[in-house]
């Protein structure tokens, strides 16, 4: 009886840990996804220099038409 109280404390133990672990790896996850996402709206921010004529596919707003590469 000692042993099967032992083995289900364990199997127990084990599910607490995995739930665990799954859930402090999401969270780091999230926080990772989260701040390379800033970095990455701060780089662009920068490359665009905040101009409001500026476009990603190069569509002309007010006449002009600006691309990445220029």
């Amino acid at each position: 009886m000692k042993s099967r109280e032992s083995r289900l404390a364990f199997l127990v133990f084990l599910l607490i840990f995995i739930t665990f672990s799954c859930f402090l790896l999401f969270v780091t996850s999230e926080f990772l996804l989260f701040y390379s996402y800033l970095l990455l709206l701060y780089y662009y921010s920068k490359l665009v220099k905040f101009d409001p004529s500026f476009s990603i596919f190069g569509s002309p707003i007010k006449g002009k038409k600006r691309t990445l590469h220029q």
